[in-house]
């Protein structure tokens, strides 16, 4: 019991620590993009079909309400973020296969603020010193 929760803590962690590594990339690149306009370019890699890219004419029902895939998640962030923040958002999403795909993305030059790996990427990522720490400076 104890040795599989020192895996599930170990793998919370690694997740934990690449996405809030890589937040301080964005906050630069964030920071840059706004800079150049006022607006910002978040750049995405993500698993394939990880996130709702529209198009389903399929109604969910849950406890709190139905729900409808209208529009894709990422146009319904851009307009959550204009709505709560003030600022113009564009988010360009792209997507790899596996984390090998992921990995010859990056070291061929891709830039990403934001790149969802598994585990074992995440601890490569970090000894080859890919990742940066996490700053909270863009949540102000």
């Amino acid at each position: 019991m104890n040795r599989m929760l020192r895996k599930c803590a170990s793998v919370i962690l690694s997740t934990a620590f690449a996405v809030t590594a890589l937040a301080g990339t964005a906050q630069m690149c964030l920071t840059q993009a706004q800079a150049a306009d006022d607006t910002i370019t978040l750049r995405v890699c993500n698993w394939e079909e990880y996130i709702d890219e529209g198009s389903w004419d399929e109604t969910i029902d849950l406890e709190s309400g139905d729900i409808k895939g209208e529009n894709p998640i990422v146009k319904d962030f851009e307009d959550w973020y204009y709505r709560t923040y003030g600022k113009k958002v564009k988010v360009e999403y792209s997507c790899a296969g596996t984390n090998e795909e992921l990995y010859n993305m990056l070291t061929l030059g891709d830039e990403y603020d934001l790149i969802c790996p598994s585990e074992y990427m995440i601890m490569k990522l970090m000894a080859e010193g890919w990742l940066e720490p996490f700053s909270d400076d863009f949540l102000r």
